[in-house]
Formats: structure tokens, C-alpha cells, sequence
């Protein structure tokens, strides 16, 4: 037997759901990261990490609401831009 919230949704230990979003994250090409933290508190998510600009940044929430829709999101991620790499001259 499967539980659900009043919305629908499938009520999954947070375990799983913590595993399901790091997964989306990793996959969805709005975000494309590994290496972001998530953390659930309660009715709670937060996301930490770097990411390499704000557009990213902004898409990590976004798709962490759309796969945790009866939580709470908090992005807590930075922007660390990289810089782009140096090409030194052969002589």
C-alpha cells in the first residue's frame, strides 16, 4: 500500500526523495550538476553548493520543486563563476 498526501502526491522516505532529486538534478539539462548537497528538515529542502551562474542557480530551484512539490525549497546555492581556461602561446 502506497500513502499519499491530500494533493495526490506519493508520500517516499526521505532517503529516496533525497536520491530522486540529486539524480534530477544531475540529468535535467537546466542544471546539470553532481556535486550539490541536499538536505531535508521536516517539510524542509535545502539545497547547497556552487553552481556557475545565476541562471543555473535559479533552474536548481526550479527543478527542485517540480520533483519535491510538498516541500518547502530552500536554494541555498552560490554563484562561482569559472574562469575560462588560460591558453599559453607554444613558441
Amino acid at each position: 500500500m502506497t500513502a499519499t498526501t491530500e494533493e495526490g502526491h506519493v508520500i517516499e522516505p526521505e532517503d529516496y526523495a533525497r536520491q530522486r532529486l540529486q539524480e534530477a538534478l544531475a540529468a535535467d539539462a537546466r542544471v546539470a550538476e553532481l556535486g550539490l548537497e541536499v538536505r531535508t528538515v521536516g517539510g524542509k529542502l535545502f539545497l547547497t553548493g556552487q553552481v556557475p551562474t545565476e541562471e543555473r542557480r535559479r533552474a536548481v530551484g526550479v527543478v527542485a520543486a517540480e520533483v519535491m512539490p510538498d516541500y518547502e525549497v530552500h536554494n541555498q546555492t552560490v554563484v562561482t563563476p569559472v574562469a575560462p581556461p588560460r591558453v599559453e602561446e607554444i613558441r
